[in-house]
């Protein structure tokens, strides 16, 4: 059973304060595990978001630089034509 659960049964007083002391720990130590997991989730989810800006900043700069270039070349190739 869980701390709630003992706490709200009728039979909470007849539980012995060493189990008492036990469930609690044990339910510390889940919140605890389920804690530190959601802050790893939560810094892997944040890297991920981090590193798909870095890749979609380098196509975009990739692909304005790539314009660029044609854009330049065109307007070269106007000028020795013309």
């Amino acid at each position: 059973p869980t701390w709630k659960q003992i706490q709200t049964s009728s039979c909470f007083s007849s539980v012995p304060a060493a189990e008492q002391r036990q469930i609690l720990a044990a339910d510390e130590r889940k919140r605890e595990f389920h804690e530190e997991k959601r802050n790893e989730f939560e810094s892997f989810a944040e890297e991920e978001h981090d590193e798909q800006d870095e890749r979609s900043r380098e196509s975009t700069e990739q692909w304005r630089e790539f314009r660029y270039d044609g854009i330049s070349e065109m307007a070269m190739n106007r000028c020795h034509y013309s």
